[in-house]
């Protein structure tokens, strides 16, 4: 049986101004954002809430395989894409690590992927969850990947990732 697991990660001080904010451009944002939706379409994972934060993403995913090697793929697929967007080569786009956390139940997994869809709300992008493109929360989203079921025990896994801080050269 699996079990559910919060994926996240926080900058040093949580703020968005602390790492580059890549994902604000909307060109990069849909790179990812299509990047996640071709996962779930060719069985990678299940995808459940999700969303994309200026400088980072959260995602409520449940992976067929083991986790890790999942992310490192995303990670991957979505850095190649942004950075040719960026006109750049050879330079990190995530930050190595994230931070995770074990859903335990229906309650928990609510509460969760309302944290996660209300995300932008609180940071003040948009007035409403609906509002924002870049989510799950999004009306047009929910016809392109469905979210995970609730159902009881264990389904899903959430991972977020972090931008790394780059400077100009």
């Amino acid at each position: 049986m699996r079990r559910k697991q919060v994926r996240s990660s926080r900058s040093s001080a949580g703020r968005l101004s602390n790492r580059p904010c890549w994902l604000r451009r909307n060109d990069i944002a849909g790179a990812v954002r299509d990047i996640l939706l071709r996962g779930e379409r060719d069985g990678e994972y299940q995808l459940g809430s999700w969303v994309l934060m200026p400088n980072h993403v959260h995602i409520i995913v449940l992976p067929r395989l083991e986790l890790s090697p999942v992310i490192a793929a995303v990670k991957a697929r979505t850095a190649r894409q942004a950075n040719h967007l960026l006109v750049r080569t050879g330079q990190a786009f995530w930050a190595k690590d994230y931070y995770d956390h074990w859903i335990r139940n229906r309650i928990e997994e609510q509460r969760i992927a309302r944290y996660i869809e209300e995300n932008p709300v609180k940071a003040g992008l948009c007035k409403s969850a609906e509002l924002w493109p870049w989510s799950s929360a999004y009306p047009r989203q929910t016809r392109l990947a469905p979210r995970v079921p609730s159902v009881p025990g264990p389904l899903a896994m959430v991972f977020g990732y972090q931008l790394v801080k780059a400077f100009a050269a």
